[in-house]
């Protein structure tokens, strides 16, 4: 896959070492809006570099692909596939963030086109993309659905999203058919 890609006003590219500030920034305002992400706790600078170099070496090492998205200089969108470890190094966990700002601009649904593409070319053995998502979160359930995935599970109160709790959608999206052969077999 061939980057940066533009779409619409926006410029798509792997995440690098020098996203942190940025990413943090980002981070923080979803935290800030109480948006439905994993995490609630707010990082260091130091923090996000950390992370962000581990997710670069990831990516060299064909373990994650992670995509950012640029309004100017600003992060308005990240998405990321990485995968499992050991008996379920064929399955990718897939995380779709966009910045309140530039939502219903159809940047998640080509945040989601991109990554799952590039997956497919980047992580040898991979074969089903999974995602976990609020079930309340009907929007989000819409799109996944639109780009393929199916529900397999529903976990009950799984997620405390500040005190209230909230069942967890689980989801799937096979991008080769279970039993096909895999590249990954050191794990």
């Amino acid at each position: 896959m061939e980057f940066p890609i533009q779409y619409r006003d926006f410029i798509l590219r792997p995440e690098c070492v020098t996203d942190a500030k940025g990413i943090k920034i980002f981070r923080d305002r979803l935290i800030d809006e109480r948006a439905f992400i994993g995490r609630r706790d707010k990082r260091s600078v130091a923090e996000w570099e950390d992370n962000v170099l581990k997710a670069v070496n990831a990516m060299e090492m064909h373990r994650a692909v992670v995509l950012v998205a640029l309004d100017g200089e600003k992060v308005v969108g990240l998405s990321a596939i990485f995968l499992q470890a050991q008996k379920m190094d064929h399955i990718g966990g897939l995380g779709v963030m966009v910045d309140r700002d530039v939502r219903r601009r159809g940047l998640g649904r080509k945040l989601m086109e991109v990554i799952i593409a590039w997956a497919q070319e980047a992580l040898p053995g991979l074969m089903c993309i999974e995602l976990g998502a609020i079930s309340e979160n009907s929007s989000a359930i819409a799109l996944y659905e639109q780009m393929g995935f199916v529900s397999v599970a529903r976990i009950p109160s799984k997620m405390n999203h500040f005190g209230v709790f909230y069942d967890e959608e689980i989801m799937q999206l096979w991008v080769k058919p279970p039993g096909s052969s895999s590249s990954n077999s050191t794990n």
